[in-house]
């Protein structure tokens, strides 16, 4: 910062799209903060510069390697002689060095033969882990260990003396093993039941372990519904992982930011505001209804309700013709939450005819719709304080 401080400087980048940072307007508010903060300084212009022609910005932003101890010529020929695969990091890797590597593959008739078969397999644990799966090997649990584990679950044991009874369950008892029957993607597969003591350890190794990576709820469940099961194995992988430290603290947010809050503004006249929802299902009348259509005026706070024997669109749209535009007038607004019956295309279709504009409330939240929702639980409470 203090070599460029109140001095007249220009930027070079290989980077093209940055050439035009400081002149076009941008909405992305991290853009805009990058903008804020550059401009304390006295940027005359930002060039750009072909990338091979940026050597020394960009061996600089490389990894260094110890080359005095490394004969690089040396180790890529024995490496490509003798088919060694490297893992991990590595070092920095010029375009030389891979224009050599290139060749190399090229003219190595080894490497250009090479093919799946040839390729080093992993060894067999068949008989360490008997009868269970072979993708159920990455995690450390043998036949044995789940068999002594079940014989101390009392859930299992339960499970195993229905299966001696009733032979044609969903279940399975296969060398002292309690399997379950299962079908997944149309095919009929056997899992082993995980006793209640071994959960938490294999959702360990499924989630938390270096090598399963903090994947999400669906991810974690479909590398585990084919190889294990337990009771209410979803929702345990589902708390599981939001009671995880890493992922609430790293774990960045990919869906769509909520918007602000909409403030729904008082209406200047009655019934030009009007609130309408299904209250339901309750008790059979002697009429045969079973649900309340209530309409709540939001000025007035006037309430319409009417008995209905179910609650489809076609009554909802009966409801605001007769019921309530034909007595007191055609509302200006009708505020509805996203249930079929208000966004089927009979009661939009009505709406639009009468000059109505619809509102949906927001999704899972009918505070949106308190007026009639608070309606709704007081209709709720009368009705049961009368059935009791």
């Amino acid at each position: 910062h203090h070599y460029l401080d109140g001095r007249d400087f220009i930027i070079e980048t290989d980077h093209c799209p940055l050439c035009d940072f400081h002149r076009k307007k941008s909405a992305n508010g991290r853009i805009d903060r990058w903008s804020i903060k550059l401009s304390e300084f006295n940027i005359i212009a930002i060039k750009h510069k072909r990338g091979k022609c940026n050597c020394d910005a960009d061996l600089l932003s490389r990894y260094p390697i110890d080359t005095n101890n490394v004969d690089t010529q040396t180790t890529t020929r024995t490496c490509l002689e003798q088919n060694v695969q490297f893992g991990g990091c590595c070092g920095a890797i010029t375009r030389s060095m891979k224009q050599l590597v290139d060749n190399k593959l090229l003219t190595t008739p080894a490497a250009v033969t090479r093919t799946r078969n040839e390729l080093p397999q992993a060894s067999s644990a068949t008989n360490d882990q008997g009868n269970l799966p072979p993708i159920a090997q990455i995690f450390p649990f043998e036949q044995h260990k789940i068999k002594a584990g079940q014989q101390h679950d009392a859930y299992i044991q339960q499970k195993i003396h229905k299966v001696s009874l009733e032979p044609n369950s969903d279940s399975l008892l296969k060398d002292g093993v309690l399997y379950k029957c299962l079908t997944r993607n149309g095919q009929d597969i056997q899992v082993p039941y995980v006793p209640a003591a071994m959960v938490h350890q294999l959702l360990y190794h499924a989630h938390d372990h270096p090598t399963a990576g903090h994947f999400g709820r669906d991810k974690t469940w479909n590398n585990l519904k084919n190889i294990w099961y337990w009771p209410k194995m979803y929702n345990s992988i589902q708390n599981y992982i939001k009671s995880c430290d890493q992922c609430a603290r790293f774990n960045i947010r990919r869906s769509k930011q909520p918007g602000h809050l909409q403030p729904i503004k008082a209406p200047e006249g009655v019934m030009e505001m009007i609130g309408l929802d299904f209250c339901g299902p309750t008790q059979m009348t002697e009429n045969g209804n079973r649900y309340i259509i209530v309409a709540t005026d939001y000025l007035s706070k006037y309430v319409i309700a009417k008995a209905t024997p179910d609650c489809i669109a076609k009554t909802a749209a009966q409801f605001l013709v007769h019921d309530v535009s034909y007595k007191f007038g055609i509302p200006n607004q009708i505020l509805t939450d996203n249930g079929s019956h208000f966004v089927a295309e009979i009661f939009q279709h009505v709406a639009k005819l009468m000059g109505c504009n619809r509102i949906l409330a927001t999704p899972y939240h009918p505070q949106t719709n308190g007026q009639v929702e608070r309606f709704n639980n007081e209709a709720k409470i009368v009705h049961i304080t009368r059935t009791t």
